[in-house]
């Protein structure tokens, strides 16, 4: 048997162990593109498949192999390659920017992977220690980056000499001996991305075209998404899991502290007695608790020319997060005319939604307004996604139907600020 046909029974071996012990890191890895390559020392992701060094990696035993993958898996599950690109620019080395997304990879998977403990591995701790971040493992990767730009000046130096240990699992690099530092994430654009080499896991076959860091972005949460859902249905998500996902897939807006706070007393969240669910303490002789979801919400979707790719995904991101705290979504894509209703029952339903917004015409509300005010009057919240630059403002039509559900109606806009007749005006920024 060839080293190339050894390691790929190796990468098959080691996905099914972790299928079977933690579904979530199975099925994201079952998903994920893994190529042996001999154009880097050890293993790196470019942020939507993972490379290893074959001769490297022929070495390792079962369970290091395991830790390797799983690690990279963290750096792709985070974003880390896209979102660190900016610190790049703004003048963090790039040892630094790995140095922090080595600490957070290995917060979600150091008490699942044991051969971690002994390689010296980069944890939450070990910023607060090297930069005087606190809190590391509760903030996210942007918090963290952000404080220690603002205090680059006091850390002149921390990466002068730095040699990370060859083949460490996101070790310490001022701790270890190597040829030179070991970055297994790209940092900017132009980082060098190894060619594909051979594949030892076959991914999806849509992450093959993706090549832009927006397009890898999406396709990745995509993916979360989905690996989530599905999860979920079987009921093993740990509950750390679920807050790295939505760190990740979340939507900016905290839709369940908003729709409790906007909703009339009484449209809220409620219980029910059911005797499909029994009581715990008295099966026999008393019902359960079932929990109710909030009622309808409309989402009106600007869909026009001025809103871009990432702008559209990120209203994406906002339906699925109000989708997971609504019974049902009734979302209404427009431009200058409304277009059919997409109904959502759960947050499931997310890929509909996906493929069939449309649009890209000009920007004229009444239409979308009409309608709601025609089929959906009974809605309890009424949520409109723009970038605010309607033509129709102005107009006497549109301005009266706007006033008519102006309690009712969360604005949320990427760029100009909606009337101030709206009560509740909330911005979406982009970095």
């Amino acid at each position: 048997m060839s080293t190339i046909d050894a390691l790929r029974d190796s990468v098959k071996s080691i996905i099914s162990t972790v299928m079977a012990e933690e579904p979530f890191f199975g099925i994201l890895l079952k998903r994920t593109w893994i190529y042996a390559s001999n154009d880097i020392p050890t293993a790196m992701t470019d942020g939507i498949a993972i490379y290893v060094n074959p001769e490297f990696f022929e070495k390792l035993e079962p369970k290091e192999k395991k830790a390797i993958l799983l690690h990279e898996l963290m750096h792709i599950v985070q974003l880390h390659p896209t979102r660190s690109k900016k610190y790049a620019v703004k003048g963090v080395p790039p040892l630094i920017i790995n140095y922090v997304a080595d600490a957070k990879a290995n917060q979600y998977i150091y008490s699942y992977v044991s051969e971690l403990r002994a390689v010296k591995p980069i944890l939450p701790r070990s910023v607060e220690g090297a930069f005087g971040v606190r809190d590391v493992e509760k903030k996210s990767f942007e918090e963290i980056m952000d404080e220690i730009l603002n205090n680059m000046k006091k850390l002149e130096g921390w990466d002068r000499g730095c040699r990370p240990e060859e083949g460490s699992i996101g070790g310490d690099p001022r701790e270890g001996k190597g040829d030179g530092p070991i970055l297994d994430i790209p940092t900017d654009n132009n980082a060098p991305v190894p060619n594909n080499g051979k594949p030892l896991n076959e991914g999806d076959s849509g992450d093959n075209d993706k090549k832009s860091p927006e397009e890898i972005e999406n396709r990745v949460k995509k993916k979360l998404r989905e690996s989530v859902m599905t999860v979920k249905r079987i009921g093993k998500l740990p509950a750390e899991l679920e807050r790295l996902v939505n760190e990740i897939a979340k939507p900016q807006i905290h839709w369940k502290r908003l729709i409790r706070s906007t909703l009339s007393k009484g449209l809220g969240k409620s219980v029910k007695r059911t005797w499909s669910r029994p009581s715990r303490k008295m099966p026999n002789s008393y019902p359960g608790k079932e929990t109710l979801k909030f009622g309808k919400i409309v989402v009106l979707v600007d869909t026009s020319g001025s809103i871009g790719q990432r702008e559209l995904q990120q209203f994406v991101g906002e339906i699925w997060g109000i989708a997971r705290e609504v019974a049902e979504v009734v979302v209404i894509p427009w431009d200058a005319e409304a277009y059919d209703p997409i109904i959502m029952k759960s947050d499931r339903d997310i890929g509909r939604v996906k493929v069939r917004l449309k649009g890209g015409g000009g920007t004229v509300i009444y239409p979308a307004l009409a309608l709601v005010d025609k089929k959906f009057g009974d809605a309890q919240q009424i949520v409109i996604l723009s970038d605010w630059y309607i033509g129709d403002l102005k107009r006497s039509e549109t301005e009266n139907l706007l006033k008519k559900y102006a309690n009712r109606i969360i604005a949320v806009t990427t760029a100009k600020e909606p009337p101030q007749y709206l009560p509740i005006r909330l911005k979406i920024s982009f970095d």
